[in-house]
């Protein structure tokens, strides 16, 4: 029997107390070993929980400015083994809002710095961070796989796609087929802009993953080149003029390299020359970097609510602590009696109750916590971790926060007596199962019966936020896209007209311009050959012969086979892609 139901059997379950410094888990014992009134029943509060907190070891990809507010708050909340990751180097410009960094550290490594700066300030918690300097891609498989979570800060589309693709390639599959839950995972990826930003939980295979959202970014913004060459009237139009035109006359075949502050510093003199020429005010060397590193103004506290939000679901997925009433229905904890207008939505005191015998237990037990710590001074600025809200009707208990945590999931994860979250759902909510339009709604159905254009998990998996007008939080389960190419397990499929007309560079021309894809410079290969690969150099030119012949030369060669399942690789994905390809007659005219 476990510390925590030895401490829960015996009815000496963790007393709250006046907060002192000289304990510095005070919060976390708040939290964690006692019993919560929103906790699902793989929750055992106990040093024991606290120890697997401890023991989770986490990612953090990206220390700028929301990724050094990640880093700060998984720190304060109880986790010790943190790495992070991160190619650029500080700059002057970061220092207002990256408040790990200060003038002495300018031109130093990012990871480096954060690791060395929270080793320092959060010694007496004994974290333990390290660093590691370069690009997500210069790190294999085995990198990835010692994380039991990992949290992505990145700025950059590029790069949450890939480290999207790379976490749902770790997921190991068994020999029915089906995807190992517990080998999944959880990617937490946060994200801001101005006053905006979304925070969202990717259980690999189970819920939508950052590709099916890939369409509703917005595009980039840009101007017409005859605008910038011949009426600017902004100073976004003087840089991006220094940057596209000047630059390649100065310098022809030489790459602008945004993170060269010696490329930069000659842009930015550039655009100021011409505007002062055309007589725009406004460039500046700050500007200049957001123009040529396409960065839209961070606002700190935008990235401190963001990272909090990051960081909550962190807690809650190595502990346990917490459920939402929505998890609780998918779980069956409660069942809520339909009305004529749908399913009942149970309010969040009833959805998590497992009875009301071991409710009366546990507010009799927070209730004896809330008198003692009311006997005695407390400086504890939380009343919600220390004794509730005194008019609330059960001491400790706090509104529910949504919550990414699924039941089966976890329960896997106990019983492998390791930190690491089994991300997924019930093996009936696995993705190929039977669709259920009730209660978790796992997939929308057609009237026809055929599958709808959704596809659902039953988690409340996204949280975005708004803050220029007020402050509005909206939390939402995204929908997964039955055809995406990295989470639906499908892959992905291309029909070719007129086989006889369509060569290789044409296939690989369509592959880069379909949107559902989003490839940059594909590779392709069957079967039975390499038919072409961008890099290495030398061996794309010995592949360069094949791109003029049609697909049925390449066909009639053995070179190919239709409907076979070819991979197709790519910069922007981790892992190779499957394609199946299927020829089609031509419809005369």
């Amino acid at each position: 029997m476990s510390e925590a139901k030895e401490e829960r059997d015996r009815g000496c379950a963790y007393r709250v107390v006046a907060q002192s410094n000289s304990d510095p888990d005070y919060h976390l014992n708040c939290l964690l070993r006692r019993p919560q009134a929103f906790a699902p029943p793989q929750f055992e509060p106990g040093a024991e929980t606290i120890s697997r907190l401890r023991d989770t070891h986490v990612l953090v990809v990206g220390a700028g400015g929301l990724g050094c507010e990640v880093l700060k708050c998984l720190c304060l909340s109880g986790f010790r083994r943190i790495d992070v990751i991160d190619m650029d180097t500080i700059h002057v410009t970061n220092l207002h809002r990256q408040f790990l960094f200060r003038d002495k550290h300018v031109g130093r490594p990012k990871a480096q710095v954060a690791a060395e700066a929270l080793n320092a300030q959060y010694a007496h918690l004994n974290v333990h961070v390290t660093g590691h300097v370069g690009r997500l891609e210069e790190k294999n498989e085995a990198f990835y796989r010692q994380f039991h979570i990992i949290v992505s800060g990145l700025d950059s589309i590029e790069a949450r796609r890939w480290l999207n693709a790379m976490v749902h390639s770790l997921a190991e599959t068994g020999e029915d087929g089906e995807v190992d839950l517990s080998s999944c995972i959880p990617l937490l990826d946060g994200g801001s802009e101005g006053l905006k930003g979304q925070a969202r939980c990717i259980f690999p295979f189970v819920t939508s993953c950052f590709e099916c959202s890939l369409q509703s970014f917005p595009p980039q913004t840009t101007y017409p080149l005859c605008t910038l060459a011949e009426t600017p009237r902004l100073p976004e139009h003087c840089i991006e003029y220094a940057m596209l035109v000047l630059w390649t006359q100065q310098f022809p075949g030489r790459e602008f390299d945004a993170d060269d502050t010696e490329h930069l510093q000659w842009v930015y003199e550039r655009a100021k020359q011409r505007a002062e020429t055309f007589k725009i005010p406004g460039v500046t060397y700050r500007l200049a970097l957001g123009v040529t590193k396409r960065i839209i103004p961070a606002v700190a506290s935008t990235n401190a609510i963001i990272a909090a939000m990051l960081v909550e679901e962190a807690l809650k997925i190595a502990t346990f602590c917490v459920c939402s009433s929505h998890d609780a229905r998918v779980a069956g904890l409660d069942s809520p009696s339909p009305t004529p207008s749908g399913p009942s939505t149970s309010s969040p005191s009833s959805s998590c109750e497992q009875s009301s015998e071991e409710r009366k237990k546990f507010d009799s037990l927070l209730h004896e916590d809330r008198l003692l710590a009311e006997s005695q001074p407390s400086s504890c600025p939380s009343s919600s971790l220390c004794g509730g809200d005194p008019e609330s009707g059960v001491p400790g208990e706090r509104e529910e926060s949504a919550s990414t945590q699924t039941q089966e999931g976890l329960k896997s994860m106990r019983e492998l007596e390791s930190p690491r979250v089994a991300s997924a759902l019930h093996d009936e909510d696995a993705p190929g199962d039977a669709p259920d339009d009730g209660g978790g709604g796992r997939r929308r159905e057609a009237t026809n019966g055929t599958p709808g254009a959704e596809e659902l998990s039953g988690v409340q998996n996204y949280i975005m936020y708004m803050g220029e007008t007020g402050i509005y939080t909206h939390t939402f389960e995204y929908a997964k896209k039955p055809d995406c190419v990295i989470c639906s397990g499908r892959g992905a499929m291309k029909r070719v007209v007129d086989a006889d007309e369509t060569s290789l560079q044409d296939l690989l021309q369509l592959l880069s311009q379909d949107p559902t894809l989003n490839l940059q410079s594909p590779g392709i290969s069957s079967s039975t050959a390499v038919l072409f690969l961008q890099k290495p150099p030398q061996l794309r030119r010995q592949l360069e012969a094949n791109l003029p012949k049609t697909l049925r030369e390449l066909a009639e060669a053995d070179l190919l086979k239709e409907g076979e399942e070819l991979l197709v690789t790519d910069a922007a994905l981790p892992s190779t892609l499957r394609l199946r390809l299927f020829f089609e007659s031509k419809v005369p005219a």
